[in-house]
């Protein structure tokens, strides 16, 4: 199909990548990203054509939300031998925003170990380097950087044992950007080593901490499965910390044994929260304590639609893995909008909702022929989950895409009235690239707010089940 529309996309991608609004930049990165790894080819050598910066830019955030193995290998040749600081650190942003990228990333720690590298070259590297797969030790005088936003960036990819040093961030009330890298140090994957996430994460919620540092807490004890630090009393953690405890496999189990696993969200949690709440709930409980509290949560008619879908994905999963599980009709009446709960209890699949992606449509279609495993249909209805934004384990991704846009982009003179959220408005962009450099910072941001629509590749320890 994109061989014969070649010149049409080409046409249509000049058209949104002129210097114009972000609107039609948006439009630009929606080709890449419906296209997908056919296009990156045709991105190649539009940016190799393609001599004003700003649209160099705005081509090699294209070339990240197309993916495929040619997009990595692309962008991590611009990334470590990019013509200009900035095309490097736009490359590093596109890698950054997407992680999952397998491959070897060695060219960029070849980055960190030539001494020539910006401060904002240097944190544009590390986030990089955490989105992909294959994780790489940071080298000890980076992660020791005086730099905020290198030392945070450092810790987050860092794939080893952390240096004693680091302890210093920890002390004090958090001025200077110790809170950016305090939260760097939480959520970061410590591989085999000794970590001392939970214990760090305990004394941060202690100490009542800002809100990006308090999630970022929560979180690590998901990670470490010890939402317990996060108790008040006896009365367990807070309604506003339970979706970022339950984010995780581990954090539901710790939680469940504690009877903290409510079936019904606190209603003082917005939306997209209480459905995530929903999904966990039905992810992490025994499956007695599921199908004895669906008539009780079904009372509720804003949670009926997930509660569906919920209970579509644990019938699958379980049945993927040899256990077939019962619910009677009675308790799924008013679930009947659910086409996936009728495909999971073996019934003809009723018409996907109008709102449901084509791709998921599909799916439904030929499982309706039972054409598909249960294992593969619970994979697909957890991606589903993923893109509607209800995934218990998009916190985890949403905390990450914090960390850079704190680190790298909301200090810069167009961040900060483009982007929402920031968590320390005193942090400026590391030395490296003016703050006003708009023909750097204008298409970073709009590919950074476009990013976020776009559903992730969650990391092993945020599934549903790893």
């Amino acid at each position: 199909m994109l061989r014969e529309r070649g010149e049409e996309v080409r046409r249509r991608l000049k058209a949104a990548f002129e210097p114009g609004s972000p609107a039609e930049w948006a439009e630009g990165f929606r080709i890449a990203m419906d296209f997908g790894p056919a296009l990156v080819p045709l991105l190649v050598d539009a940016f190799t054509a393609e001599s004003q910066p700003k649209r160099r830019h705005l081509l090699l955030g294209a070339i990240g939300l197309a993916r495929g193995p040619a997009a990595s290998e692309f962008l991590l040749r611009i990334a470590s031998g990019g013509r200009t600081s900035e095309e490097r650190g736009m490359a590093c942003i596109a890698l950054a925003l997407h992680p999952g990228w397998a491959g070897s990333p060695d060219a960029l720690l070849k980055v960190l170990n030539s001494g020539q590298e910006s401060e904002f070259g240097l944190a544009a590297t590390c986030l990089a380097l955490a989105a992909f797969t294959q994780r790489k030790p940071i080298p000890a005088r980076i992660l020791l950087a005086q730099e905020p936003a290198v030392a945070a960036a450092a810790l987050f990819a860092h794939g080893g044992e952390v240096p004693a040093a680091v302890e210093r961030w920890f002390e004090g009330s958090g001025e200077g950007g110790a809170i950016l890298v305090r939260r760097a140090a939480l959520l970061a994957d410590p591989g085999t080593a000794r970590s001392d996430r939970a214990r760090r994460a305990e004394a941060a919620l202690r100490a009542n901490p800002a809100p990006a540092l308090r999630r970022a807490a929560a979180l690590a004890l998901a990670l470490e499965g010890e939402p317990a630090k996060a108790a008040r009393g006896d009365g367990g953690p807070g309604p506003d910390l339970l979706p970022l405890l339950s984010a995780t496999e581990s954090g539901r189990r710790a939680l469940r044994q504690r009877g903290w696993l409510a079936a019904v969200p606190s209603s003082l949690l917005p939306a997209p929260l209480r459905e995530r709440q929903v999904v966990a709930w039905v992810a992490g409980s025994d499956w007695q304590e599921v199908s004895a509290g669906v008539a009780q949560l079904a009372q509720d008619a804003s949670l009926r639609r997930i509660l569906g879908d919920a209970l579509a994905w644990r019938l699958l999963h379980d049945q993927g893995t040899g256990t077939t599980h019962r619910l009677d009709d009675a308790l799924v009446q008013g679930l009947a909008e659910s086409p996936w709960l009728a495909v999971a209890r073996g019934r003809p699949p009723r018409t996907a909702r109008a709102e449901e992606d084509p791709r998921a449509a599909r799916v439904l279609a030929f499982a309706g022929q039972g054409r598909i495993p249960p294992r593969e249909l619970a994979l697909r209805l957890e991606e589903v989950l993923v893109t509607r934004g209800v995934h218990p384990g998009l916190a985890l991704a949403e905390e990450a895409r914090s960390l850079l846009r704190d680190a790298l982009l909301a200090g810069s003179r167009y961040g900060g009235s483009r982007l929402s959220g920031r968590a320390d408005p005193g942090l400026d962009v590391p030395r490296g690239i003016p703050p006003d450099r708009a023909e750097f910072f204008e298409p970073a941001c709009e590919l950074f707010e476009f990013s976020g629509a776009r559903a992730p590749v969650l990391a092993p320890a945020a599934r549903l089940r790893p």
